[in-house]
């Protein structure tokens, strides 16, 4: 989908559903990447507005749900909003690991197809410098000149 080494790499926005604290808690996984899309979902809003936001995790939600069908009950009404309460409750009472897994996965396809239309560079921007909610250093690199 995007020439060698152009692609945005959301791996250092998955990584954070890696917080041991959070994630040793009962439902802590499934609060923490609530809590990242939340914030995706403020920092992006006034980039492609509200209905492109829903619209776009609608269609990442999705593709996802294909692989990962425990993600199929966060589907809900094509391109309206965001519910992520609707994520939540698809998350609960899952193994950490599917979890994590799933949330990736997710992460990955929103971030390619955020990148599909405002290219990568721009997708680097917008989602590399969310804050980390569990308190660790983010891990943003320094802009090329």
């Amino acid at each position: 989908m995007f020439p060698e080494g152009a692609e945005p790499s959301p791996l250092t926005v998955a990584s954070r559903h890696d917080s041991p604290a959070l994630a040793s808690t009962h439902g802590g996984r499934q609060t923490l990447i609530v809590s990242e899309w939340e914030g995706i979902r403020r920092r992006l809003q006034t980039v492609i507005g509200a209905a492109g936001m829903g619209a776009l995790y609608h269609r990442a939600v999705f593709l996802t749900a294909t692989t990962h069908p425990l993600l199929i009950p966060a589907i809900g009404e094509a391109g309206h909003v965001m519910d992520l309460s609707a994520l939540a409750a698809a998350l609960a009472d899952h193994p950490d690991a599917l979890v994590k897994e799933a949330g990736d996965a997710l992460m990955q396809t929103f971030v390619k197809l955020l990148a599909s239309l405002i290219g990568p560079a721009l997708t680097q921007q917008l989602i590399q410098p969310l804050p980390v909610s569990d308190g660790r250093a983010s891990t943003t690199p320094e802009p090329s000149p």
